[in-house]
């Protein structure tokens, strides 16, 4: 199992019935750098609870590997509240839900118990192996339709000084975790995990590829066909190497691919080709112990 955890794009205020207090500034909830998505226009009266609307993040930063099997899903809010705990509660989750194909799932609410704290803290919903009561192939995951939902209710009181006071709700960030493994069988002598971190192919994502799938090699012996498991509609592998050098051959001969020698020391490389092509490589020389990242690549 591996995970990745990514910011979402996109913040909105949704409206949700029963309710009566908007959010504002939503997009501030995208990153923690003390700037919050609040009250768009808090109301304050005395033994009124505001009840809020769906605060909505939705379309990860990062993505997924396209065949990857999704395991698990955990959503982050780094949360705090204004004012002193009000006489029930001060602000309290209502609803936490999961959103698939831009629709709210409403099969699992998991709101937490308690009222928020005036220190900044982050809170955490769903784990490893929770899929919040549905399943999801990675494509729903990359999807702008991919996201998660808040509502929270915020309880007033008096403020001991003639007036009146609501506790407003604070979110600084609203981020995810999707756990996942890959969807391939390893072949003979080789150890595959995919990446936890896969930063080693920012430039080629940002160069307008899009992965695939991707694996991290931890054990490799000589003859071995390092690409064996290549996709069908894979056309440029990024490989890089973060320890030892290796030596490729192709069909028995050195590698001749752009930038590729006989020795494949440490660095990122880039093949450019089809599947067919790709799975004729094979290590013939490794030295100590191998870490080595591949990640299969298509056109975006």
């Amino acid at each position: 199992m591996t995970s990745i955890i990514s910011n979402f794009t996109t913040f909105a205020n949704v409206a949700r019935t029963g309710s009566d207090q908007n959010w504002g500034d939503e997009s501030n909830a995208q990153t923690s750098n003390n700037l919050y998505a609040s009250a768009g226009n808090p109301i304050h009266v005395d033994g009124v609870t505001a009840i809020y609307h769906y605060l909505k993040a939705s379309q990860l930063v990062s993505r997924v590997p396209e065949r990857a099997r999704i395991l698990g899903i955990k959503l982050y809010i780094e949360r705090a509240q204004d004012s002193p705990t009000g006489p029930a509660g001060g602000c309290v989750d209502l609803e936490v839900y999961i959103v698939k194909n831009g629709s709210i799932v409403t099969l699992e609410n998991k709101a937490l118990a308690g009222a928020w704290g005036t220190t900044e803290t982050t809170v955490s919903y769903g784990g490893a192996t929770d899929l919040w009561g549905t399943t999801w192939s990675a494509n729903q995951i990359n999807s702008a339709g991919f996201g998660f939902v808040l509502a929270v209710t915020a309880n007033g009181g008096d403020d001991g000084e003639g007036g009146f006071y609501t506790a407003d709700p604070l979110v600084d960030h609203m981020y995810a975790e999707i756990f996942y493994e890959g969807s391939k069988s390893s072949p003979p002598n080789q150890t595959f995990e995919v990446p936890i971190e896969m930063d080693y192919h920012k430039s080629a994502l940002a160069g307008g590829f899009r992965a695939i799938d991707s694996e991290r090699i931890t054990s490799l012996s000589s003859s071995t066909q390092i690409f064996a498991n290549c996709p069908d509609d894979c056309t440029t592998i990024e490989l890089t190497v973060r320890t030892q050098g290796i030596t490729l051959t192709k069909d028995g001969k050195a590698a001749t691919a752009s930038g590729i020698g006989n020795d494949y020391a440490t660095g990122t490389y880039m093949f450019s080709g089809n599947a067919e092509e790709f799975k004729r490589y094979r290590a013939i020389q490794q030295t100590a112990s191998a870490e080595i990242y591949i990640t299969y690549l298509k056109p975006a």
